[in-house]
């Protein structure tokens, strides 16, 4: 089959890329063709320009294309792509000649990501010849709940959708009110076995010593970092993506991911980076930020799929960090639910690129 997939693969955001790259990979160990469609999301373009009112903030969008070039090595290396196409109207005029056309995974039905109109049709896959299959994988909503307003502007949407896959179990619960039967399908990057990635990034030399990772999080937490690897005995290590002075450090996809691969312990508040430590069996806490509910929920979602919603924690208190941290993760439990969850996964691309489309 050839399949197109729609997603954020464009992003400048680390697991937004791997998640593309991994589904790319499995589909292709299905033996089919697969391309990403090269929707040029406009909130995304919108944003490469916003706050820029100061010195710093132009210091700060500098940076950001230098990084920039690190993940376009990454995509024209690792990721096929279509032609270019910059609106709705383009996608509908002239649609990519494939079979099978996949949404997700990540959020693109995230209500803040729908200010514009072409975005939010190319997210619902409003494009195409109505032969075309369309599927969602491990879509989320990115939020736990919908308004009146979405549920009514998005229902047709989600019915002309032949199958759907959602990540995190509140989105179950919005697709039970968009009246579309939907299953819980895991994130991408959970589709793939550790071995998978080493391909990505065998080369790359990590230093040998242990160290604990800092991915995110914000200034506030080095100080509590450095000092719960002292009492770890151990070195710090840092990657921030929020901050003026480390968010752009040339850091690639590649060298992310082996990073998080040899860390020792790690920290940090996104849903990748504890994705690919619960891949790579990585001791980790995730931090979850108290004013910001729909985040925490697709942390949670996770968690407690697999067992370990103990690592989450809402104060940044060393000695509650420290003591989690020395907590032992019975991996060989953990791997066991990812494996029904991959699994999960798995059988339900095999059932909706197999399956008749329905009448």
């Amino acid at each position: 089959m050839n399949i197109g997939i729609v997603t954020f693969h464009r992003a400048l955001n680390y697991g937004a890329v791997i998640q593309g790259w991994a589904l790319q990979q499995y589909l292709k160990s299905l033996g089919h063709t697969v391309q990403f469609i090269e929707y040029h999301y406009k909130f995304e373009d919108s944003e490469k320009w916003r706050n820029v009112t100061s010195l710093k903030q132009a210091i700060l969008v500098i940076r950001r294309y230098i990084v920039q070039r690190a993940f376009d090595r990454f995509r024209r290396k690792n990721l096929l792509v279509s032609r270019t196409y910059f609106d709705i109207s383009d996608l509908k005029s002239s649609p990519p000649h494939v079979d099978i056309l996949i949404c997700g995974s990540d959020q693109i039905w995230n209500p803040e990501h729908a200010k514009f109109h072409s975005d939010e049709q190319a997210s619902w896959l409003q494009f195409g010849d109505p032969s075309v299959k369309r599927i969602a994988y491990a879509a989320s909503f990115g939020v736990q709940s919908l308004d009146a307003h979405w549920l009514a502007r998005w229902s047709l949407y989600a019915k002309s959708l032949d199958f759907v896959g959602v990540r995190e179990d509140s989105a179950q619960m919005i697709m039970e009110q968009l009246e579309k039967k939907c299953w819980w399908t895991p994130d991408p990057t959970q589709l793939l076995l550790s071995s998978d990635y080493l391909p990505l990034f065998q080369k790359i030399k990590i230093k040998k010593t242990k160290y604990l990772y800092l991915f995110r999080l914000g200034d506030r937490i080095k100080t509590i970092g450095q000092e719960v690897a002292q009492r770890l005995n151990i070195e710090l290590q840092t990657l921030n993506s929020q901050t003026l002075t480390n968010r752009f450090q040339g850091r690639s996809p590649e060298r992310w991911l082996a990073e998080i691969s040899q860390s020792s312990f790690m920290i940090t508040d996104s849903y990748h980076a504890m994705s690919f430590a619960l891949v790579f069996n990585r001791p980790f806490v995730v931090f979850l930020d108290i004013k910001s509910s729909n985040r925490n929920s697709r942390m949670l979602s996770l968690l407690t799929r697999v067992g370990l919603e103990s690592r989450a924690i809402i104060d940044l208190n060393p000695e509650v960090i420290f003591e989690i941290l020395n907590t032992p993760i019975h991996w060989d439990v953990v791997n066991a639910k990812l494996a029904a969850f991959r699994e999960d996964g798995r059988i339900f691309l095999q059932m909706a690129i197999g399956a008749p489309k329905p009448a």
